[in-house]
């Protein structure tokens, strides 16, 4: 099985699993303040509203990251569905890989449509299911090739119980990695960590006001 481990530490920046986990983590902060400080939310008739407006802190959050330089990397151009207001998909082009996030119904569990976003699954085609570098099989493989990860996320009754790496395999529909990043380590020192949460909690609580007032006006947007 390939080793999506091996694929983190030789071709990605080692800071990409830490900050990848905190732009999550501060995201679900920032969603769940936003549900607690605006009580018109908390009525039963804007629960299906919950997963537009997590889908959006998250997105923000991971652009936040990039032009903010914790991590090195570009924002590409969404996807959405034939609908303007419909969902956009973010994906993110770092060192050794194209991210895109998206929230799921379990730890393990692997989102099929997601797995076509910008067709960036087929990327994955390219990499070796097998252990042996050697193998015949693998001749045509470009170790080099940036990999298709998805960076999946949730939790019970909109809590953050689990963040995930995986690398999706289009063919079979399943993972060919997955490894967890909720403990990830941010690879930056105490002070520069806490600067840069402090900075993204302020970006954060500044699109929650920009939310706040749209919502008097009748519609969110970010």
């Amino acid at each position: 099985m390939y080793q999506l481990e091996g694929l983190l530490k030789s071709q990605c920046d080692p800071k990409l699993s830490g900050v990848m986990s905190m732009t999550i983590k501060h995201a679900s902060k920032a969603f769940n303040e936003f549900i607690s400080g605006n009580p018109v939310l908390k009525e039963s008739d804007f629960r299906n509203s919950y997963g537009y407006l997590r889908h959006s802190f998250v997105d923000y959050s991971m652009k936040w990251a990039v032009r903010e330089g914790l991590i090195d990397g570009d924002i590409l151009s969404g996807t959405s569905s034939k609908y303007s207001n419909g969902h956009t998909y973010l994906s993110l082009k770092v060192k050794g890989a194209v991210i895109s996030p998206v929230k799921t119904r379990g730890p393990k569990a692997i989102p099929r449509k997601a797995l076509y976003r910008q067709k960036l699954g087929l990327m994955n085609q390219q990499i070796s299911l097998f252990d042996d570098p050697n193998d015949p099989l693998n001749s045509q493989v470009d170790i080099n090739a940036p990999a298709f990860l998805l960076l999946t996320y949730g939790g019970r009754d909109y809590g953050l119980d689990y963040i995930e790496l995986g690398l999706p395999d289009v063919d079979t529909g399943k993972w060919i990695g997955q490894v967890s990043i909720l403990h990830a380590p941010m690879v930056i020192s105490s002070a520069e960590q806490t600067k840069a949460a402090d900075k993204l909690d302020l970006s954060l609580t500044s699109m929650s006001k920009k939310l706040l007032e749209d919502g008097k006006n009748g519609e969110y947007s970010v």
